[in-house]
């Protein structure tokens, strides 16, 4: 986008322009966007069809919830709400009594709305299994990053900590019978899926290793770390040797194999192992 850059932490640093004092601005939150642009880049001033350095127009987007995907997979009818039935069907087998649907139907239309789904998230008691969909189509959207509808044998690795064996990835794959990819709906009825708060603290760490691999690569900010900026993990005077075993660790370098200069963050972020962060 014009006179920004994405950077690592998904965020979009806004630039003013010259003799604009508006500028750009775009702010990500979570799943919300919110941009900010001269008026005579968009529209001008409805009331008075002049534009001025002070004025400008501001977009609102919001990316695609978890609740309003599970609304949009089960909905058969295609009329925005969930009706009992619809409700049911979600089941893999419905139970012989429903109580959870009035419970979060809590205007009591009869039909739940996308408002009243994303209510029910980290839900407990007699709405845990609802609480328990909705954190998994939350996890659905944010995995399948190509947005085919499926989950992939390669989208699912996120939610295991880095370095974490393929062999054990594998085996889970194979007993949720992931073949070529598991649809939405297969996704919410699995029996079990890899635990969601594995996959939060997973999130977390690769979100703290992005940053830590920004703070390494600041010295010349070039995109990638060298051994020498590695080295800032340890104490001055550390022994080479111990930090030449840790760099090896790091970018998976076999022991008959000469050490490489640089590390991506790619692979500075699913490294098997790193050394304590010096600045906790």
């Amino acid at each position: 986008m014009e006179d920004g850059t994405w950077t690592e932490q998904l965020t979009l640093q806004g630039i003013a322009t010259t003799g604009d004092a508006f500028g750009f601005s775009i702010a990500l939150d979570g799943k919300r966007l919110l941009v900010g642009a001269p008026w005579d880049d968009f529209l001008s001033s409805p009331a008075t069809g002049n534009v001025s350095p002070d004025q400008g127009s501001v977009f609102f987007y919001e990316i695609g919830s978890g609740a309003s995907v599970f609304l949009g997979s089960f909905d058969l009818n295609h009329d925005g709400l969930l009706s009992p039935d619809e409700w049911r069907s979600i089941y893999p087998t419905p139970p012989k009594k429903e109580s959870a649907f009035p419970l979060i139907d809590s205007d009591e239309s009869g039909m739940l709305d996308e408002e009243e789904l994303r209510a029910v998230q980290n839900a407990k008691g007699v709405l845990k299994t609802s609480g328990i969909w909705l954190d998994r189509a939350e996890a659905f959207v944010e995995l399948d990053t190509d947005q085919d509808g499926r989950v992939s044998r390669a989208e699912i690795e996120p939610m295991w900590a880095p370095g974490t064996s393929s062999k054990g990835i594998d085996a889970t794959w194979k007993r949720l019978k992931g073949g070529e990819g598991i649809d939405f709906p297969s996704w919410i009825r699995a029996n079990s899926l890899p635990p969601l708060v594995a996959y939060e603290k997973a999130k977390a760490l690769r979100a703290e290793r992005r940053t830590l691999y920004r703070m390494l690569d600041s010295s010349d900010e070039s995109g990638l770390v060298e051994r020498d900026e590695f080295a800032l993990f340890f104490r001055s005077g550390t022994r080479f040797q111990v930090i030449d075993a840790a760099w090896r660790v790091a970018t998976g370098t076999p022991k008959d194999q000469p050490l490489p200069g640089t590390i991506s963050l790619t692979d500075f972020i699913e490294a098997p192992k790193l050394p304590k962060s010096p600045w906790k």
